[in-house]
């Protein structure tokens, strides 16, 4: 048997009828129910994988607990972790070359022309932000307050 034979076996059976939806409490977990279900095949190891890199299959004895011996510090002694570079290798043993560092930029043709009128832009938007937003506010309350002054007054005077 190929093994999309066996997929096709191993599928369940398709039915023309939608699925019954099932409460929680109408479910057998019983011992009985359970043994009576198919039991699965054992999955298949890749035949690419190295025997130290598969984990051993867990066993009863893995489930149960284990005694730490106990350590007891004095109080100068202090746990001292390893420094971080410790862990790091140098990047020379990793193959890493620094990127040789980028050549200075050249003057500008025009003296720095260019740069100081981006400066001098740069500075210019940021005092006329901060103005509109300090005049702006209190422009506008003044404006709507001398319009719900002048309905007031028109109401009042009708």
């Amino acid at each position: 048997m190929t093994a999309a034979e066996a997929r096709v076996a191993a599928a369940p059976p398709t039915s023309t009828q939608a699925p019954r939806v099932v409460a929680l409490d109408e479910l057998d977990f019983s011992e009985k129910a359970l043994e009576a279900v198919a039991p699965l095949a054992p999955p298949t190891r890749p035949a690419a994988a190295s025997p130290e890199l598969v984990a051993a299959p867990p066993s009863a004895a893995s489930h149960e607990a284990i005694e730490l011996p106990e350590v007891e510090l004095a109080e100068d002694d202090a746990i001292e972790l390893a420094p971080m570079h410790a862990f790091v290798p140098p990047p020379e043993a990793v193959g890493h070359r620094p990127e040789p560092p980028a050549p200075p930029p050249a003057a500008p043709a025009d003296g720095g022309e260019a740069a100081l009128r981006e400066a001098l832009s740069r500075a210019s938007r940021d005092v006329i932000e901060k103005i509109a937003w300090e005049v702006v506010p209190q422009l506008a309350e003044t404006i709507i307050r001398e319009h719900l002054d002048r309905l007031v007054r028109e109401r009042q005077g009708s």
